[in-house]
Parts: structure tokens; sequence; C-alpha cells
């Protein structure tokens, strides 16, 4: 289970950014607020909790924590309770780092700071918190064998991820679920949980819940001893992250078919799957993975009876363990070395190493190593014949193991027993030999038992999957029939289809016919196509062209100004030097004041100059195409003297008059304000022209005549009803003639001479308003006295 884990936050750790321990430094460095330091302390303990350098997690986890109690001791938290609840909150996330931190080295100290933790965390009421913490506890008590303790922790956490919704964590923790149950041999409802874990993880596309569930998949299946199904998912982890490129994921699952392999006994096989393991983790700084790639060489080899190399391995093992601070692998490790020493006749190397390992025991109080070291010590003297000595170790051996450990105690009481008749003890020799049989015996019993709740779990796992598979097989005969239910209809066709055969012949030839014919209209479709994009952008760039004229012409007024003030500054602050020369306070103040007025002036005509130009550049790109809040009086009134003016740059000879008539209680609506801008400049530019047009043909008439002069306007209005704003452009030009009214808002429908349009301005207009914004463009005219286009704009 702890192997899992830790492969599970090294494939996270080794996900992050190289860079990403420079960043939190750096942010720890430059912190001013102390929580926000105890944050990056915390986030520094998990960085390197998942990165496999238990010390360094100590470290900054112990720092977080004592920052954390400070504050806790301050007295702002009696009488700010979020403050209190924030401190308490980062306390215990800080101490379950340290108990996680402690968990491979001292597991009772793991639990102690996870306990405490549990406790603080749920006074805040930080559902999260609570959660993570329970799974926690549940992988402490999982490597103690409790697998009990571990599922009701597992359940708890399950249960608030569930209410939050949190399908990231619930994925991840319906694998650690069904890894549980698979350890107590329920394999059916693991396989249930891991299926949930890689639904989740497929929904959520999170790749990391595909990949956990993928192997937690593949070692349920070798326990069942399905091994085909199980490297098969094993081989799907594989493949995903080949395609991610996660080199320390690939490894881990090269270990896990090694495994595979191993069980199969197909241990060439399985070489090959470790090394190829080990060859990835050698390039990293994962210890633990590592240790464990040498520790499975190792097993595999000394299974094999190739001592030299199971050694080699071991010891590999041992020297990764112990720079990464692991010290329940360490000690594994060196039993192994010291077992491999005593078969190749190396007593003193393998007692050395057995000693090592015994002192460490004691000194961490771990039964089980002191009973492995003192149980291999007495085996290395039963062996030289010194009986005294083995007695000795064995029965201190048997003294520190459990009365229930059958498993344990067998072995040792068998060796006891040969000492003692060795040693001319017969009736200890006798008693032991005794008590060998009855563990022997108890052996049996539990392990009969065992035998019992594996096989009537397989045999409900095998249950399932016959039913899964009947199901299957129900389903394939569903679809068999249907298939030959198609080829009796298909047999009974067969005469219809010889007459359809004969038909679609010459319906064949007529369809190449209309192919080629469809073609060429293909072809023609997309020209025109191709035409009417051309047509749009030259409209658009024919209004561009417009509004540029029209802001070379507005922007000179303002321009004119600044440099006139600009001028009279420059004489002013000649003059209040002299003055402050002189010391003429009263003069000085005037000088100034004037001064102030006369830079307010450029400050207002030089925003107007921006004004003008910010109106232009937002006419011109593309924008955003999102709606936003606009004023409708603020673009009327800049698009209509923008027209104006650029109507007079391009033609001396324009002359006409305007007239904007606004509603001062008009609200902002959502519009795009480029695409209403160009509705507008469209309109007037249209009534300058038409205005332009009644000009010129009442001078032709008035030639030689005193009639009164015609004087050309357009007014723009605007106006507020309870659901819409209304906007109106009204000429007194020459008006729409009665048959083409209908026609105007065709495409490409134009009555202005060949080059001086494009016919697309008033469809694109119509668009805009109705299409783009679910208004409504209508027009009133009269031939020979005026036209007004009618613009309504929803509010909402």
């Amino acid at each position: 289970m702890v192997f899992l884990i830790q492969m599970t936050f090294t494939l996270i750790g080794q996900n992050e950014n190289a860079h990403e321990i420079i960043r939190l430094k750096n942010q720890l460095a430059s912190a001013k607020d102390d929580t926000l330091r105890i944050r990056l302390l915390t986030s520094l303990a998990s960085f390197y909790y998942y990165h496999e350098q238990s010390d360094s997690c100590m470290k900054y986890a112990d720092k977080a924590r004592g920052m954390a109690n400070s504050l806790l001791m301050d007295d702002r938290t009696k009488h700010d309770s979020q403050y209190a609840r924030r401190c308490n909150v980062l306390f215990a996330k800080a101490l379950r780092f340290t108990g996680l931190a402690q968990d491979l080295s001292n597991t009772n100290a793991a639990m102690d700071s996870l306990q405490k933790a549990l406790q603080i965390i749920k006074r805040t009421g930080d559902k999260e918190g609570i959660a993570t913490i329970h799974q926690s506890l549940g992988w402490v008590y999982e490597y103690q064998s409790q697998t009990k303790q571990a599922m009701e922790h597992y359940l708890m956490a399950k249960s608030i991820y569930e209410e939050t919704g949190n399908q990231k964590k619930l994925g991840y923790l319906m694998s650690l679920i069904g890894i549980n149950q698979r350890y107590t041999g329920n394999y059916g409802d693991a396989i249930e949980s891991q299926m949930q874990a890689l639904k989740i993880g497929k929904e959520i596309k999170d790749t990391l819940t595909i990949n956990e569930a993928l192997l937690a998949l593949g070692f349920t299946y070798l326990k069942v001893e399905k091994w085909s199904e199980a490297l098969d998912y094993q081989k799907q982890a594989l493949d995903l992250l080949i395609h991610m490129d996660d080199s320390t994921g690939i490894a881990r699952v090269y270990s896990d078919m090694g495994v595979t392999h191993m069980s199969m006994d197909s241990l060439d096989a399985a070489i090959k799957d470790h090394k190829a393991a080990l060859a990835i983790r050698e390039k990293t700084n994962d210890h633990y993975s590592i240790a464990s790639s040498y520790f499975y060489l190792g097993d595999i080899y000394q299974l094999q009876a190739r001592y030299p190399e199971a050694l080699e391995y071991y010891r590999q093992s041992y020297f990764f363990s112990n720079e990464g601070g692991y010290s329940i692998n360490k000690m594994d490790s060196q039993l192994e070395i010291g077992s491999i020493l005593h078969k190749m006749g190396e007593n003193d190397l393998a007692l050395k190493n057995y000693r090592e390992v015994l002192e460490y025991s004691l000194d961490k109080e771990e039964w089980k190593g002191i009973v492995w070291a003192s149980e291999a010590i007495g085996d290395v003297y039963l062996g030289e014949g010194k009986t005294g000595l083995a007695i000795k170790w064995l029965n201190k051996a048997v003294s520190k193991t459990p009365p229930n450990a059958f498993s344990i105690l067998n072995p040792i009481h068998e060796k006891l027993a040969d000492a003692y008749v060795l040693s001319g003890n017969y009736k200890m020799g006798y008693e032991n030999f005794v008590l060998y049989h009855q563990t022997k015996d108890s052996l049996l019993v539990a392990e009969n038992a065992d035998k019992i709740i594996t096989l009537t779990n397989r045999f409900e796992f095998e249950s399932k999957q016959a039913l899964l598979n009947d199901r299957h097989d129900k389903l394939m005969q569903l679809k068999q029939a249907e298939i030959e239910k198609q080829k009796l209809t298909r047999n009974f066709s067969l005469m219809g289809m010889g007459i359809i055969l004969i038909l679609a012949i010459i319906f064949f030839i007529r369809f190449v016919e209309k192919k080629k014919l469809n073609e060429k209209l293909q072809v023609t479709l997309s020209n025109l196509k191709a035409t009417q994009g051309q047509l749009i952008q030259a409209e658009k760039m024919a209004s561009l062209g417009e509004l540029t004229a029209g802001v070379a012409h507005e922007i000179q007024n303002p321009l004119n100004f600044v440099n006139n003030f600009s001028e009279v500054s420059v004489d002013l602050t000649n003059d209040l030097v002299e003055e402050v020369n002189k010391g003429n306070t009263e003069e000085i103040n005037i000088l100034s004041l004037e001064l102030k007025q006369n830079l307010e002036k450029i400050t207002q005509h030089g925003k107007r100059a921006s004004s003008i130009v910010n109106g232009m550049l937002d006419h011109s790109r593309k924008g955003s195409g999102q709606k936003e809040k606009t004023d409708i009086n603020k673009i009327a009134d800049e698009f209509l003297r923008l027209s104006y003016h650029g109507l007079k740059a391009k033609g001396k000879s324009f002359n006409a008059d305007f007239k904007l008539d606004v509603d001062d209680n008009l609200q902002k609506i959502n519009v795009i304000p480029q695409d209403i801008g160009r509705v507008l400049l469209n309109l007037i530019n249209n009534a300058f022209y038409a205005c332009a047009e009644r000009s010129r043909s009442t001078a032709n008439k008035n030639s030689g005549q005193n009639i009164e002069e015609f004087k050309p306007l357009v007014v723009v209005s605007t106006k507020k009803y309870e659901d819409k704003i209304e906007i109106r452009v009204k000429d007194n030009g020459t008006g729409i003639p009665q048959e083409i009214k209908d026609k105007i808002f065709q495409p490409f429908f134009t009555t202005k001479p060949t080059g001086e349009g494009t016919g697309l301005g008033l469809s694109l207009s119509y668009d805009i308003i109705t299409k783009g914004h679910g208004g409504s463009l209508k027009v009133r005219t009269k031939e020979g006295e005026f036209t007004e286009f009618i613009i309504n704009l929803p509010i909402n």
C-alpha cells in the first residue's frame, strides 16, 4: 500500500515545474504576511514530500507548524474568530505533513500527528481538510495492516468528497478503497470500486485518476491469477503514460508488470520489466523508487539462486533506502543481504548485518525487526553448531513474538527443537517439538480459514465476472439473431435487387451528369462568395476612408487651439520669470492664474483630439464582437460630426447643415459599438449624399431665376421608450421613389452611379441591427421631400 501511495506522489511530484521550488522560496523570502508565509512553508513541505525528501518535508512542516502555533497564541485570535479559524486550518495542514513525513520511519508518531490534526481541523469545519486527513489516516492504518480502520477513514473521506462534489479526489480515493478491498480478499468489490474510479477519471478527463484506476485493476486481476487481464490493464496504463511522455509513470508501470510476471513465474520477463523501470528511475532523484526496483531484482535473482547478483541488487537497495531516509526499506534490504551472505557462507558478514538491524529495531521498538534479526542470528549460530548461542537468540525471538503470530513462531520452534536436541537437552527439544506441531496445526487452521475466505471471495468474483460475461454473451446472441434475420430478408430481396440494379445503372449515369453540373455550380458559388466578401470588405474600407477624412478635418480645430494656447503660454512664462525676478507678488499671481487657465484649455482640446482619434480607432478595429454597455448619444454625436467633416473634406462645394437632438435620459445599452457606429456612419453619409444631390438638382433648376435657395439639413435624434431606444436619421434630400423603396435593403442594390457605391451599405446595416442586435431598421420617405431611417434597439 505504501509503495502505491509513494509512487502516486512521485508521479504527481515529477510532473511539477522544475522551477517550482525556486518560485516558492522566492515568494517565501519576500512574503510579509505570516499566514502567507505559513502557506508557502506548507507548500514547500508538500513539494518535498511528493519528491520523496522526507527530511526536508519535516523541516518545512515543522517551521509552518511553529509559526501557526505562534499566531494561535496571539491575542487577536481571542477577538477575531475568522482569523483564529484560519490559523487553526493552517496549523492542521502543517501537522498533516509532519505526520506524513513520519509515515515510513515512525508510524506511531505519524498516527499521533494525524489524529491531532484531525481534531483541530474538525473544529474549523473545513470539509475538504477533514476529508484529506481522513484519507491520510487511512494510508497509515493500511501500512500497519489495519485494513478495517483504514476503510472507516476512507469511507468518511468518500462521504465528504461526494458532498462537496470533488470528483478528482473522489476518483483517486475509490482506487484506494478498491486496494483495501483487494487486501481483505473482496476482489469483486475491489473491481467495482476501481471501475468506478476509472469511470470518474474518464468523465473528468483526469489522466492521473485514469492511470491509478488502471494500475489498481491490474493488481486486483493479478491477485485472482487472471494474468492476461492484469497485463492488459497495465499495458493500457503504459500506453497512456507514453502518450503523456511521463517517464516516472512509465517506470512505475514497468515495475507493476514485473510484479505480474514474477507472480506468473516468468522470471526472465520480470527481470526485463524491472530493469526497464530501473533504467528510467536512475535518472531521477527518487531514492524510494530506485531502492524498490533494486529490491525486486534482488528477490528474483534469489529465486533463481543467482546469489552474487542478488547480493549486489540488495546492497544497492540498501544504499538508496539509506540515502532517502527510508528506514523500514533499509531494514528489509539489510535482512536480505544477511540471508544471501549466510547462504554464501559469509557468516561473519551476515551476523554484522543482522545485528545492525536488531540495534535499529530495538531503538525504534519495531517488534518484527527484533524477531527477524534474532531468529536470523540464531539460525547462523545453529548452522555453525553453536547451540548455546542459537538457543539464546531463538528464545529471544519467541519472547518478542505475539502468541497468535503462528506463521512466525512455527519455524522458530522447529529450529529451537533442533538446537536443544543437538545440545543434549531432550526435554526442551521435545517441548519445542510439540510447540512446533501446535503452531503448525494452528497455522494450518488459519491458512485453511484464509483459503476458504479467499476461495469464497474468488468464487464471488468469478460469479460477478460470469454474470457480466453472460450478459455480454446474450447481447452477442441477440445481435447474431438480428444478423440472421437481415440475411433472410436479403435473400428474399435478391430478385428485386436485380431489377433495382438495372434502374440504378440508369440513375447512376444521370447522377454523374448531375454531379458534373453541381461541381460547376459549386465553383461558381465559391467565386460568388469570394466576390461578395471582397465587396463587403470594400464597403468597410470605403466607410473607413470617409471616416479618416472626417477625423483629419475635425481634429484640426482642437490642434489649432492647442498650438495657439501653447504659444501664449510661452509668452506668459517669460513674463512670469521677469516678475519673479522683480519680486512682484501681485503680478505673479495674475500671470500664474492666466497660465493655469491656458493649460486647462490645452488639456481640454488635447482630450478632444484624443477622443476623436479613439473614436476612429474604435470604428476601424475588429473589436471583440462582444456587446458592451454603450452611450448611444455619444456615438450619434461623434459619427454625425465625422461624417460631416469627412464629406466636407472630400468636396469643397459640399454645403449642408446638421442637427443633433438627443434624449438626455437615454441609458447605456448592450450593443457592439463598432457595428452600431458603422450603421450610423452609413445612414448619415447617405443622408448628406441625398441632400447634396437635391442641392445640385435645385441649383440646376434655379439657374438664371430668383428662387429661394434650398437649405440642406440632416437631423439625428434619439429617444427612449419603455423597452427600446429609437434612433432617427432624417434628411430633406431627394427622397426614395416608391417603386424602389422595397429593394433598398437588398444586397448590391444601389442608385448611385457606377464606382460611387457597392450596394452593400444598407444591406449590412440591416443585418447588423436585426440579426446582430434583435432590433429593427425601417424607412419613411416621400420622393423629392425627405427620407427618414428609424432604428429601434431593445433595452434588454
